[in-house]
């Protein structure tokens, strides 16, 4: 039986999601709230919609391997998860390598590859939840027995180093775009988008 109020607290945090970021594109335009009432609001927001997003997913976590089995378990967050996450950030990525010369983005091949370890925009969510429900998984059954936590330990520190490198690489990659696309003009800008289009074409 569906629990109600699970999907009445998931349209709440959607709401507050929402008025979230347009609460801080207000205040980003100039339109600020009197008396500091951003700055609580802000705060008050961001403090738990986003681990109740969390929470609500991991809510019947036990319930749901238990009556499905681990194998179909894993298969259903492939479905909701990972499949959303890998199809979406690609066409993602590739509309943005298409149209970096005609925007403010300079995205690049190599900023598509690395946003599958680490993601941003909308895609970090998911990305999240894909790792609560490995380390979940794990931890499942009393394997933190077998030294399982060791080994989160281990992916957690690697992921955050390649993180670290990945950014140093992607911004110094856009600001070179950056710099070609304003000393070359618009030359440089169909040059661009020219290679973007190559190197995504299929091979023959």
């Amino acid at each position: 039986m569906r629990e109600n109020w699970v999907d009445h607290a998931k349209g709440i945090g959607i709401i507050l999601v929402v008025f979230g970021h347009v609460n801080r594109g207000w205040n980003g335009a100039g339109l600020h709230m009197p008396g500091g009432l951003y700055g609580l609001m802000d705060s008050l927001i961001y403090a738990f919609h986003m681990p109740l997003f969390f929470f609500l997913s991991g809510l019947f976590f036990v319930k749901s391997i238990e009556s499905r089995g681990t194998l179909r378990f894993i298969g259903n967050k492939v479905d909701t998860l990972v499949y959303p996450f890998v199809i979406w950030l690609t066409i993602q990525g590739t509309i943005q390598i298409l149209l970096s010369c005609y925007t403010n983005g300079n995205a690049t091949v190599t900023d598509m590859l690395t946003m599958y370890v680490r993601p941003h925009d909308q895609f970090w969510f998911l990305y999240a939840l894909m790792n609560a429900v490995l380390f979940a998984l794990l931890y499942w059954r009393e394997a933190y027995k077998r030294g399982w936590p060791f080994l989160i330990l281990a992916i957690t520190v690697v992921l955050y180093l390649f993180q670290g490198r990945s950014a140093k690489a992607s911004t110094s990659t856009s600001s070179r775009a950056s710099r070609c696309s304003i000393s070359r003009g618009p030359a440089s800008c169909r040059s661009c988008a020219s290679s973007s289009r190559s190197a995504w074409a299929p091979s023959r």
